[in-house]
């Protein structure tokens, strides 16, 4: 705090540049706003700081659940494409029954736990209950984590299937069209380069 104070001296020009301490010239006003905006990325970046810490901690966390939903959306798309990470999505998302049943473990063992201590039981009745409800916690952070693998997943499916219906639908007009100009002239695929009539499904069809 006072490294912050001691740099706002360049602010008193009448040391510096001879001038009024009212009206401070535009290079004292430069350093000094330099001079602050140092200070502050080097707490925001210093590892020696606690904002750069946890920062760092934050990022740490993210690394590990962030490599999972890559890898599954990488061996999902491979095996079915779009149609695989939905699978996948929903695959994640048939976890959430198991983890709110065991979840409520928590709560549960906890109130029983604490009605066991104050009435005055053996102190094995609290150990117990202690070990569900960490049970119950530790299901409940899991089922969080597939929570959030499931939504990346969904997200991603759901941004690509506008894509997927339009190249139907292109797909689908680029088809008709083809069949339209093969009527008026049977001749019209030998015109048509490979790719156009890959599109159009004409490899499918037979001209004599």
């Amino acid at each position: 705090m006072h490294a912050n104070l001691c740099i706002l001296e360049p602010l008193c020009p009448s040391c510096t540049f001879k001038t009024s301490p009212t009206s401070p010239s535009l290079p004292s006003l430069i350093f000094a706003s330099s001079s602050i905006a140092s200070r502050w990325t080097t707490q925001l970046t210093s590892s020696d700081y606690y904002y750069a810490k946890s920062f760092l901690m934050g990022y740490a966390s993210d690394i590990i659940p962030i490599f999972a939903i890559v890898v599954a959306i990488y061996v999902s798309f491979s095996m079915a494409a779009m149609h695989g990470i939905a699978v996948a999505a929903s695959g994640m998302l048939s976890t959430i029954a198991t983890g709110l049943a065991i979840d409520a473990y928590g709560p549960i063992s906890d109130n029983a736990g604490g009605i066991a201590e104050m009435a005055g039981k053996s102190h094995k009745i609290r150990q117990r209950t202690n070990a569900l409800d960490a049970a119950g916690n530790t299901t409940a952070a899991i089922g969080k984590g597939f929570a959030i693998g499931s939504t990346a997943l969904v997200s991603l499916a759901l941004s690509h299937a506008p894509i997927l219906v339009d190249c139907l639908v292109i797909k689908e007009r680029a088809l008709w069209d083809y069949k339209a100009q093969l009527e008026e002239d049977p001749t019209v695929h030998r015109h048509l380069s490979f790719p156009v009539r890959r599109l159009a499904g004409a490899e499918s069809v037979q001209v004599d």
